[in-house]
């Protein structure tokens, strides 16, 4: 059946044959009650890449059948077949913490969600891994339902333009170091990207460009300021014109990542008619982890978070010897931090038991690290605890980057013979 699909809709292309489908407010909710009778074809007007998403539907007495939904390419080929693309959505799932699904896996995961939900597309779960297909199969419905269902239209398929037309705001959901939200304004027309604007604006509505004591520091420490470094981030991207592909401008690194942020979900929001205000999420979904760069008497500290819509999970917190062993697992010195502790009036705590207290401060602080209060008889965890997940929130899950990320302490190497924790293989307390 797939294939058979596949070779109809592939001479389809080849004849001409797809019309265009009128491009939809699809918040205006069409009745199922009107919906007419038939199989209905639906896909995006261009492919990205190599494949294009598309769906087979039939609509009887207003109930919606999924006969089809995958990806082909201009041969016909089905994306859910593809080895190479297997591979690698499985590769890039599993280093974001995300579920090693290929798209054969995917496509038949949302079509699932869709049914879980009775049918109803606003109600459908997003299939973990696979938040793209999730997106392309509810405005690909979306459209369809709004336009061929509706007129019963089943002869000529439904070409969603991949990108709706209108002018798109996006900004960062936090104020940088100066107190400045960066946003970006730009206007899509038949596929053409005009970038209308790029500034910060503060508390008070004050543009970031017309700050005449910020450009005077930037300039006095001989850094590009905004009013020189914002057009030059839209002249890097109109030299590559693919966000991946832009050079950083220099002395404006973090402001370039910025661009690319908000540059990437206007495309989306234009692509899955997602709205035209748009406040970026603070974190990107997925798995975390960071670890001290050095042993620290023989311990190296680590962290895992999970970030799941903006929901930040200290999935694990614990150190490591050389051997691999965990700090939790030794019993020895679960006893010698208890006695020190209890010589110096501390609370008898040991790793099993502060490695669940120092994460449960945190969310005690609303994930603010220097809010969050140290654990008593476990202060060189805890400072090592916020130095990672300072860095993991401030510069990992912002730009979505799931390598590990290693952090150097305060000061550098500690020494071995170091205060605190860094000798409790020598009995000391922290």
């Amino acid at each position: 059946m797939k294939k058979k699909l596949a070779v109809i809709l592939a001479l389809a292309l080849t004849m001409g044959a797809f019309a265009g489908c009128s491009d939809r407010n699809t918040e205006e909710k069409t009745d199922p009650k009107d919906y007419k009778d038939g199989v209905y074809t639906v896909q995006w007007s261009d492919p990205t890449g190599d494949f294009t998403d598309y769906m087979t539907v039939k609509i009887d007495q207003g109930a919606i059948s999924i006969f089809e939904f995958d990806g082909k390419d201009g041969n016909g080929a089905l994306k859910s077949d593809s080895d190479s693309v297997d591979v690698s959505m499985k590769a890039a799932n599993k280093a974001a913490g995300l579920p090693e699904i290929g798209p054969q896996q995917a496509y038949a995961q949302v079509i699932e969600s869709f049914e879980a939900a009775g049918g109803n597309v606003d109600e459908m779960e997003m299939v973990a891994g696979a938040t793209q297909s999730t997106k392309s199969f509810q405005t690909l419905l979306r459209q369809l339902l709004a336009t061929n269902v509706s007129t019963g239209d089943s002869d000529s398929p439904c070409i969603v333009p991949y990108y709706a037309d209108g002018t798109y705001r996006v900004e960062e959901a936090d104020y940088d170091s100066h107190g400045y939200k960066e946003y970006l304004v730009i206007t899509l027309n038949n596929g053409t990207i005009t970038i209308d604007e790029m500034d910060g604006v503060n508390a008070d509505g004050k543009k970031k460009t017309a700050d005449a004591q910020l450009k005077t520091e930037m300039e006095s420490a001989q850094l590009a300021a905004p009013e020189t470094f914002y057009p030059a981030i839209r002249t890097s991207y109109d030299n590559s014109r693919e966000l991946q592909d832009m050079e950083n401008v220099a002395g404006a690194t973090s402001s370039t990542k910025a661009f690319q942020r908000l540059m990437g979900a206007a495309m989306d929001a234009a692509h899955y008619r997602e709205g035209n205000e748009i406040v970026l999420p603070r974190y990107i979904d997925g798995t975390y982890r960071a670890e001290m760069s050095v042993f620290e008497n023989g311990w190296k500290d680590y962290v895992v978070l999970q970030i799941k819509d903006d929901v930040v999970t200290v999935q694990e917190f614990n150190s490591k010897n050389e051997e691999g062993s965990l700090k939790t697992e030794d019993a020895q010195l679960k006893t010698q931090m208890m006695e020190a502790n209890k010589g110096k009036d501390l609370p008898e705590t040991y790793p099993e038991q502060y490695n669940k207290d120092i994460p449960a401060a945190l969310a005690a602080a609303n994930n603010n690290v220097l809010a969050m209060e140290n654990v008593a008889g476990a202060t060189a965890s805890c400072n090592n605890f916020k130095l990672m997940v300072g860095e993991l929130l401030g510069y990992s899950a912002k730009v979505g980057n799931t390598q590990t990320l290693m952090v150097d302490p305060v000061g550098g190497v500690p020494a071995e013979t170091a205060d605190g924790e860094t000798s409790e293989t020598s009995s000391a307390a922290q």
